[in-house]
């Protein structure tokens, strides 16, 4: 077939991510895989099934996978810097990316701050009523729950 892999890619369900002339592109029951934006030349694909968006940071792609794991990825090369399973099936959303920190939410509507270096689980907050919509901005990060609540939270760093 005149196909490319670009073009083979199926169940995408999940929006891309656009970093650096390269989209990151999420499949359920399939790859992540990692393409340049003008050729279409598929740089790496990882064994990662995925239905939430890649958030690409410093370098570091963060992601979760289908049973609510969350990986941390060489952004160049796919390969593993860590991953977590603390919040293993919790259905968690797309991660966010604020300072040092990723944020995500999960079916109960917590709200959750991990290390971006190390996983470790900094902060968890109930947030709403799920499922909750999570935006981050340089400076904070907005939730919004099914019932309109909207909350502003600010990361404190203590040194």
């Amino acid at each position: 077939s005149d196909l490319n892999e670009f073009e083979r890619l199926i169940d995408l369900n999940a929006p891309m991510t656009l970093r650096d002339n390269v989209v990151y592109v999420p499949g359920y029951q399939g790859f992540l895989t990692a393409v340049e934006a003008f050729t279409g030349q598929v740089l790496w694909q990882k064994e990662i099934s995925s239905f939430q968006q890649a958030t690409n940071v410093d370098k570091t792609l963060f992601i979760t996978d289908s049973d609510s794991n969350l990986i941390a990825l060489e952004a160049s090369s796919g390969d593993r810097r860590w991953q977590s399973e603390q919040l293993l099936y919790r259905r968690t959303s797309a991660p966010v990316h604020l300072g040092n920190t990723v944020l995500l939410t999960d079916l109960e509507g917590k709200l959750y701050a991990l290390s971006a270096e190390t996983a470790q689980v900094l902060a968890r907050e109930k947030a709403g009523k799920a499922p909750v919509t999570l935006i981050a901005t340089s400076k904070f990060v907005l939730t919004q729950d099914t019932k309109g609540k909207l909350i502003r939270w600010d990361l404190i760093t203590q040194d």
